[in-house]
């Protein structure tokens, strides 16, 4: 992966901004009403803040990018903006992103080898083998210093507050954190969730290996850390892939060793039902 093309934030992309829902469901609402506009005009519509000292606008068209909820054309300073099918779904069942659901997967895109946030890979997916589970946060900034050759200012940025904040993700409890300790969580396998990951998994067997077939776990793996942005045991992945299996979005021949699994349904499809099995 290292020499591969990608397209993911670059490291200070946020501006040391959290995302904050209310903004991040202001600008999907602007994308879904065929608004276009400069910064400056879409901050008038959102009430999205713009400015030297204040400016979250870009950084929230960046999240809702990385997050894989819309995806933004800009010419000549002026931006237009399409919802993905994950952007679509969300803003008619989740419009506020307030579901533990909704903000897993969130997550779970800005950690993506191509199109997420490099802060977040670096983090979460490249991370896992230093970082672990639990880790200080001298150890996470050390680790990115390592990463990012960086001096001077704390490179860790808002990676944390994110998920300690209500007004971001604190919901999907990600990240907890007690005296400078930090716990990531695994993400949680429920009833409720496994259609939302099953989607996600479609999205990254199409994402890379687009058309392929017989496509072992463990070249999957190695493309883009589905394992590792999760944080699950191997007996949990598989769980997931019968859960996916039994979804009829992927399928699953146990019988070769590493496993190989099929894409059976389109992503865009399977990010249509994510929240079937709501209550």
């Amino acid at each position: 992966m290292a020499t591969e093309q990608h397209t993911r934030l670059a490291r200070n992309f946020h501006r040391t901004f959290k995302p904050e829902r209310s903004y991040l469901s202001a600008l999907l609402r602007y994308a879904a009403a065929g608004k276009s506009g400069s910064l400056e005009e879409i901050s008038k519509h959102t009430g999205i803040p713009t400015g030297s000292s204040s400016g979250k606008m870009q950084p929230t068209i960046d999240y809702c990018t990385g997050m894989g909820l819309l995806r933004p054309q800009k010419t000549n300073a002026v931006y237009t903006f399409s919802l993905t099918p994950f952007g679509r779904v969300v803003l008619v069942e989740d419009p506020f992103l307030s579901s533990p659901v909704t903000q897993w997967l969130a997550h779970l895109q800005l950690c993506h080898p191509r199109t997420g946030a490099d802060l977040w890979y670096q983090v979460f997916v490249e991370g896992m083998e230093t970082l672990g589970m639990d880790f200080s946060r001298q150890t996470l900034e050390h680790h990115l210093r390592t990463v990012y050759a960086a001096e001077g200012r704390n490179p860790i940025g808002p990676v944390i507050g994110a998920y300690t904040d209500e007004a971001a993700f604190k919901g999907a409890g990600v990240l907890t954190e007690n005296d400078e300790q930090i716990h990531r969580a695994a993400a949680p396998l429920a009833m409720e969730s496994r259609r939302g990951y099953a989607a996600w998994l479609a999205q990254l067997l199409a994402d890379f290996f687009p058309g392929a077939r017989n496509i072992s776990v463990t070249n999957w793996e190695r493309a883009c850390g589905w394992k590792r942005a999760t944080g699950w045991h191997p007996s949990t992945a598989a769980d997931m892939l019968a859960e996916a299996e039994h979804l009829g979005v992927l399928t699953v021949d146990r019988h070769m060793q590493p496993w190989l699994v099929d894409l059976r349904r389109s992503p865009d499809e399977a990010w249509r039902t994510i929240f079937d099995d709501m209550l």
